[in-house]
């Protein structure tokens, strides 16, 4: 009898071990962060003197010009990294981190006090390049937001941001969500949330194959388009578009000028 109660036990300890195991493998780890040497990477491009010149045509044809004279401008030395919501995640593939990043944001003032915003993507080659210019600096206030140690994590498809810090996301910018600022999940609740919202609509997906909101087709960004003309949806991105959002491109020292509302 008592062999067959420490049978029990065990079996008891063993499940216990395994639902341990199996929460751990459901709790999404953090996206991984850029290197010393990415960051270093990111803010040596926007240096180059070709882009200062692009960033200056960008203040004077950008909506809100007051003169067709550059105004002196300031790229920051810092470097906001800016991770995006994973397929992987969505598709609840067992140790999916949430995201991946997908630029580093370096902020940019202008001396008439306009501010801009610098997207710095990885290459296929894997260096760094500018591959948008957007006008704002909304990272910056959102990073603003962030706890010690989290990270700004966006969700392109309602254009919502997050703030994630060990197994939490909190709300920071609800975007078209229509979800309530500062609302907190547990990353296994969070992951459940946007498999409902986006689980039929990742690559392969019907939604896919159909060419639903523009498909995965790469688009090359041009500095010669005017600003506010629309947004380009790169392949690698993870997810398909659902409305109006915000996404990057990569590609070769291209810029384009956009307009964020």
């Amino acid at each position: 009898m008592k062999s067959v109660k420490r049978i029990f036990v065990l079996a008891a300890l063993a499940t216990t071990g395994l639902l341990a195991m199996a929460g751990a493998a459901q709790a999404a780890p953090e996206p991984a962060a850029p290197s010393g040497q990415d960051v270093a990477a990111a803010k040596q491009v926007t240096a180059d003197p070709g882009l200062h010149e692009a960033l200056g045509r960008f203040f004077t044809q950008a909506p809100g010009a007051r003169t067709a004279v550059a105004p002196a401008i300031t790229v920051e030395d810092t470097t906001i990294p800016v991770y995006e919501l994973g397929r992987d995640f969505v598709a609840g593939v067992p140790g999916a981190a949430t995201g991946q990043l997908v630029y580093q944001a370096v902020p940019v003032r202008a001396s008439d006090g306009r501010t801009a915003t610098l997207w710095t993507v990885r290459a296929p080659d894997g260096s760094w390049q500018v591959g948008n210019i957007a006008s704002g600096d909304r990272e910056r206030a959102l990073a603003a937001k962030l706890p010690a140690g989290a990270k700004l994590l966006h969700e392109p498809q309602v254009d919502a941001w997050y703030a994630q810090l060990g197994d939490q996301v909190t709300l920071i910018d609800g975007g078209g969500s229509g979800a309530v600022l500062g609302s907190i999940q547990s990353i296994t609740d969070y992951q459940r949330a946007v498999a409902g919202r986006y689980g039929d609509k990742l690559p392969g997906s019907e939604y896919d194959r159909h060419g639903v909101a523009g498909g995965y087709a790469p688009t090359v960004l041009r500095e010669d388009e005017p600003p506010g003309s629309g947004q380009t949806a790169p392949g690698w991105l993870p997810l398909v578009l659902v409305g109006g959002l915000l996404m990057i491109a990569t590609g070769a020292f291209f810029l384009r000028r956009t307009t964020r509302g």
